[in-house]
């Protein structure tokens, strides 16, 4: 392919103490074929040498843009935001496409160019994938993400984790816009706030089978693979810790009327893509401690 005729992709990486892996992650980036990458790095005071790492990329790479912020952003999910809010700021083709990236993680080559040919085929705007777990014993397990979405599961889960989303030019500056508007928003994780978004505002989503990503799995990324039945457990007792607030700031956000009775049932028995998932996630209802 023509380089003129790659479309582009804005990937968008929060970094944070990240010296020991994000070389590779930076490098499976810029090694993406089919496309043309802009790597957008914003990095948080760290207390090892990720910044120094980063600026090195930047002055090797034209296409790597580095961010040094003066104070902690908190969080990665609110680095993303201040990338988000960044970028969206910048002139930018609209045939142009978005996505996240974490630090630790490794790309196979045809991650972005894979999903972006699935959004044009299936005439999508958000894309997410299953992707492979790697945990810190090195053992390897496929995440599986790829099932089918029921009426009111952004309420209460994300698609994916956020390093499979790719997002068109459409979906990705709705959300800036809804982002600049509406701040509470920033309170819940960006991947899940992306595709509550892109549901609520009736954007098309494509959930991806492939898996073209290694996945570091350890205990601050937890939320985002939850693998098997002890994934779902841990997920469960962080509720009192980030669950509940989350999902009570969406469900101000975009929880449709409560008035049909369709929604109740809906609310009762789809809350999730996986049946269990759902019949637990309905127990907890019952109790109180989500809405």
């Amino acid at each position: 392919m023509n380089l003129a005729n790659q479309p582009t992709c804005y990937v968008l990486l929060a970094a944070y103490n990240g010296e020991r892996y994000i070389r590779s992650q930076i490098l499976s980036i810029l090694r993406q074929t089919g496309i043309l990458v802009e790597l957008y790095i914003f990095v948080d005071p760290s207390k090892d040498r990720t910044r120094s790492i980063c600026e090195s990329y930047s002055r090797k790479y034209s296409n790597v843009h580095t961010n040094f912020n003066d104070f902690s952003s908190g969080s990665a999910h609110a680095n993303f935001y201040n990338i988000i809010s960044s970028v969206s700021s910048k002139p930018i083709a609209a045939s142009s496409y978005f996505a996240f990236s974490d630090q630790d993680d490794v790309w196979c080559r045809t991650k972005i160019i894979s999903a972006i040919n699935s959004l044009k085929s299936e005439e999508c705007d958000g894309y997410s994938s299953n992707l492979t777990a790697r945990q810190s014993n090195e053992k390897h397990h496929l995440i599986r993400k790829d099932l089918l979405p029921v009426k009111f599961d952004y309420l209460y889960e994300s698609a994916s984790a956020g390093c499979t989303y790719v997002l068109n030019y459409d979906l990705f500056y709705s959300f800036s816009k809804f982002l600049a508007t509406h701040p509470e928003v920033r309170g819940v994780s960006h991947d899940w706030a992306v595709y509550a978004f892109a549901r609520f505002s009736n954007f098309r989503w494509y959930y991806s089978s492939d898996s073209l990503i290694i996945y570091r799995q350890h205990d601050s990324n937890v939320a985002g693979a939850n693998i098997g039945f002890s994934g779902l457990l841990r997920r469960l007792t962080g509720f009192f810790k980030w669950y509940r607030g989350q999902q009570s700031i969406l469900y101000q956000l975009f929880h449709p009327s409560s008035d049909s009775q369709d929604c109740k049932y809906n609310l009762v028995f789809n809350m999730s893509r996986r049946k269990i998932h759902s019949l637990l996630l309905f127990v907890v209802k019952l109790f109180g401690i989500i809405r």
